[in-house]
Parts: structure tokens; C-alpha cells; sequence
């Protein structure tokens, strides 16, 4: 029950399933897929950019609205 290693020393993942592979990717609709893009950290990344473009312009509206 040893662990697989690569060549350089570093632990090997399994290769995901091509029946996991695709029903995660038909577990996702097209929407978000455009929003979140296909790799985790660049998803990350997005939600934080609309979050503060959100915050940003709202409270640049409410600022404008309540002066």
C-alpha cells in the first residue's frame, strides 16, 4: 500500500475517472462555467473581483445618492 511516486520524487495523484471527469463537468451549466471559468484558483480569483467591483459601485451609488 505504498504511495506512487513521479520521477522527481513528488507523490503521483490518481488520474481522475473519465466517468468523474464528465459528470462533474455536466454537473456545471454553461452560465457558470462563463462565470467561474474551468480551473479553481481563476475561479477564486473572479468571485473576488466581482465581489469588489460590487462593493465598489454600490457603495459609490449610495455615496452619490445619500450626499
Amino acid at each position: 500500500m505504498g504511495v506512487e511516486m513521479e520521477q522527481d520524487g513528488t507523490p503521483s495523484d490518481p488520474p481522475q475517472s473519465q466517468t468523474s471527469a464528465t459528470l462533474t463537468d455536466r454537473g456545471r451549466g454553461p452560465a457558470e462555467r462563463a462565470a467561474l471559468g474551468e480551473d479553481p484558483r481563476g475561479s477564486i480569483v473572479r468571485i473576488i473581483v466581482i465581489v469588489l467591483v460590487f462593493i465598489v459601485v454600490a457603495g459609490t451609488i449610495f455615496y452619490l445618492l445619500l450626499n
